[in-house]
């Protein structure tokens, strides 16, 4: 799981808007003006038949600053993206 979802930085993060935009995502913010520190991204591909899917998961980020359930915060209702 992307470690963006527990991450104070998330509302303003211009990774994060990369990571919404490939996952065809409305984002958060449309000017987010955070640029973290050395993110590291892992990106999962998957096919099945004619399906190909492509995942893309913040895995280590040096400004990461933890705020456990920042994501569900701002965006109340719905289930935390996997």
């Amino acid at each position: 799981m992307c470690i963006c979802v527990n991450c104070k930085h998330v509302d303003n993060c211009t990774i994060y808007h990369v990571v919404e935009m490939q996952h065809q995502q409305p984002h958060i913010t449309n000017n987010p003006d955070f640029k973290p520190n050395e993110p590291s991204i892992n990106v999962n591909i998957s096919s099945t038949g004619n399906f190909v899917e492509v995942e893309w998961d913040v895995f280590d980020c040096l400004s990461f600053k933890e705020e456990k359930g920042r994501w569900s915060t701002l965006h109340p209702g719905k289930l935390v993206p996997t």
